[in-house]
């Protein structure tokens, strides 16, 4: 089974999770308290009040029907993707299974200041300030003589598709929980999709670069989930769209490589 056919499953089992979600009645007692002093910097915080070692948690962003789900974290940092408006928040406690018990809803109204500074955060999405110091270092490496947003999306862009490689094995073991391994991938230089993408972003993050991890499908293969990543341009105000995972193997069959894609090739789904 592909990379990209395990991210599909996954996306179909988080929609299933949001069915149980919604479903489950009753009444938990609250340990995870939100805070909401950064909300014109695009993310809302959570702490944990007590510890509870044997239960889950998870929080529930959602805005316009649609719906991102992270694992709560003492410290965690959510991120509001969707822009500015009114967003539902739920955070739910696991009671069984794929259900969860509902501890906290509310409506939140979002105005950030600059919606593309939620693309420089380090957050439970791409957690970049934690990853090993390697991989941080190589990114200021690499971008050391590059001025520009572009520049310094060129230069990463350029390493990873020079040196690293699809994994068609770990493809076919992969689970559909996966989590990169950055630092596996980083020394192996072999991997999927989303550890290119979150590598990507990772590095360009570090370097003061916004940058998002794309999911959703590419139009020479549309019946498969895919991952890429866009950069932003700060000269043209436009985000422009990368894909490193493509990329590489076309370096690797000694093909042409086009930095810029046509975002018109790329039906978004979610952007993290």
């Amino acid at each position: 089974m592909s990379s990209n056919q395990i991210i599909k499953k996954l996306f179909l089992f988080l929609f299933s999770f949001l069915l149980l979600f919604s479903s489950v009645k009753g009444q938990a007692s609250v340990i995870v308290e939100l805070d909401e002093s950064h909300l014109s910097e695009g993310y809302v915080s959570t702490s944990i009040k007590e510890t509870k070692t044997t239960v889950a948690y998870v929080i529930v962003i959602s805005k316009d029907k649609v719906s991102y789900n992270y694992p709560v974290v003492d410290g965690g940092k959510y991120p509001f993707t969707l822009g500015n408006g009114t967003y539902q928040i739920m955070i739910g406690e696991k009671v069984e299974g794929n259900k969860y018990v509902a501890t906290l809803q509310k409506e939140i109204k979002v105005k950030i200041k600059d919606e593309t500074t939620v693309y420089l955060q380090s957050n439970e999405a791409i957690n970049w300030e934690n990853e090993d110091s390697r991989i941080l270092k190589k990114a200021q490496e690499l971008t050391k003589n590059a001025n520009t947003n572009i520049d310094k999306a060129k230069a990463i862009h350029s390493y990873i598709t020079k040196n690293y490689s699809y994994d068609n094995k770990k493809a076919d073991k992969v689970t559909k929980d996966y989590t990169p391994d950055l630092i596996s991938f980083y020394k192996t230089k072999k991997g999927i999709c989303y550890d290119y993408v979150t590598l990507t972003a990772v590095m360009l993050r570090s370097v003061g670069v916004p940058t998002k991890i794309v999911k959703g499908y590419e139009s020479s293969n549309p019946d498969t989930y895919h991952a890429w990543n866009q950069v932003y341009n700060e000269t043209t105000k436009q985000w422009v769209t990368i894909d490193t995972t493509y990329d590489a193997t076309l370096q690797a069959a000694g093909k042409k490589i086009k930095f810029e894609k046509n975002e018109k090739n790329y039906m978004l789904d979610k952007a993290y």
